[in-house]
């Protein structure tokens, strides 16, 4: 995969998959945007809806599309 994720100006890593998840809590649904290397599983952001979370993974795949690679940056909230 040609994504490589990048948190204050540092590479951390190219995950091998990034995708959307659901995770049900307080009886909420809220979305996540999660990031697998290998074994490990990363959370890069969460959303108030599963919905945001498809949304801004679509975004990513439109990205990768039409550049062949793509650059998520984590930023402090």
């Amino acid at each position: 995969m040609n994504v490589v994720i990048r948190y204050r100006d540092g590479v951390i890593f190219n995950p091998d998959c990034i995708y959307a998840d659901e995770r049900p809590e307080n009886y909420r649904e809220k979305g996540r945007l999660v990031a697998k290397k290998g074994l490990d599983y990363y959370t890069l952001q969460e959303y108030k809806t599963h919905f945001e979370a498809v949304n801004h993974l679509n975004q990513i795949i439109e990205g990768c599309l039409q550049l062949k690679y793509f650059i998520i940056d984590i930023r402090d909230e």
